[in-house]
């Protein structure tokens, strides 16, 4: 299930052993998550194993977020929403610890491929509209190229 095989992957900051990382390393807590946070929270709940190599933006102040990670050999496509208010925006105001719990709620829609050039192919038609757009799959590509890792 690909919840699980990426959840593996992300740090849980309801565990000590992860705060204690985290001070480590000289990372500070997350205390509060802005509207258009996603891409932002994403990242910083991911362990250093899952690599985001391409992201890219729909809309401006509504729209949504999308994302390639790899970790273990597999590349993972993910997307949630975004706004710009509280209003209209789920992971506004969320500390970190609600803001772990708002991550993987959005695991649920995550596909996950066994190379970049599935992941490729399927956006090119997409089976549901989550993953609809048609400059998604442009967009991705030049991050991807952007990041030097095709």
């Amino acid at each position: 299930m690909v919840i699980e095989d990426l959840k593996q992957h992300l740090r849980n900051p309801k565990d000590e052993n992860q705060k204690m990382l985290r001070a480590l390393e000289g990372n500070e807590n997350k205390n509060e998550w802005c509207a258009g946070g996603q891409l932002e929270a994403l990242e910083y709940y991911l362990d250093e194993e899952a690599k985001i190599i391409a992201h890219a933006t729909e809309g401006s102040y509504q729209g949504d977020y999308y994302a390639i990670i790899f970790v273990d050999g597999k590349y993972f496509l993910w997307r949630d929403s975004f706004g710009s208010c509280s209003g209209c925006d789920a992971i506004d105001g969320k500390n970190e610890e609600t803001g772990y719990d708002y991550i993987i709620d959005t695991m649920t829609s995550v596909k996950e491929f066994n190379t970049i050039d599935e992941l490729w192919k399927y956006l090119e038609n997409p089976k549901d509209y989550f993953y609809e757009s048609e400059n998604i799959l442009k967009n991705l590509k030049e991050s991807l190229n952007k990041n030097g890792t095709e």
